[in-house]
């Protein structure tokens, strides 16, 4: 009895440890166990990142999809940029061609300016070489008038003189006659023709 009970107790013992020795929680089958897990872990995250949805297509097709996706946006996005430069480039083209204009229009505006002040200039000029002419002349005139009133009074004079001259050889008298003439007035005096008082 006690054999078969020593048996049994002891049984389960070696059982034990040929568990030990061959189960998979030995520290020498742990290892290999755990990794083993691990990778399977792994397999199960990668395939949990697949959503495999029936009504969508494929994960290649979608993979082609979002690529020709992808590649579509970039071919917008060139494009978009060779619109946008394309605009870019006409506009300064047309800012350039207006800024031509302009500086051509101010040239043009500027030659013309100048024109009309060489006219102003030139009218100027005639007009004050007319008015230089018209003033010498006017001075002209002026200096013969005066000449001529100078030659008219000189006439004048002479004529003047000369009479006088005839005068005084007209009322000229002898030195006798001029004594008598004195004492008769002397003798004979007679009122002034002339009133010479000086009346305040």
């Amino acid at each position: 009895m006690s054999r078969q009970l020593g048996s049994l107790v002891r049984a389960p013992s070696v059982v034990s440890l040929s568990n030990l020795f061959l189960a998979p929680t030995s520290p020498m089958s742990t290892l290999g166990f755990s990794r083993g897990m691990a990778s399977e872990k792994k397999k199960a995250r990668k395939e949990k990142k697949v959503f495999n949805n029936p009504v969508l297509p494929p994960v290649q097709e979608r993979i082609r999809q979002l690529t020709m996706y992808k590649w579509q946006v970039h071919d917008l996005r060139v494009q978009y940029r060779n619109e946008y430069l394309q605009k870019v480039e006409a506009k300064r083209a047309a800012q350039a061609a207006k800024q031509e204009e302009l500086q051509k229009e101010r040239e043009a505006k500027h030659v013309e300016e100048i024109k009309k002040k060489q006219e102003r200039a030139k009218r100027a000029y005639e007009a004050m070489l007319v008015l230089r002419a018209e003033k010498a002349k006017r001075a002209m005139e002026a200096r013969q008038r005066f000449e001529a009133r100078g030659e008219l009074q000189l006439e004048k004079a002479r004529n003047k003189l000369a009479n006088n001259a005839l005068e005084a050889t007209t009322w000229a008298i002898a030195p006798d006659d001029a004594e008598n003439m004195i004492q008769e007035a002397i003798m004979n005096p007679s009122p002034p023709m002339f009133d010479n008082r000086v009346r305040r």
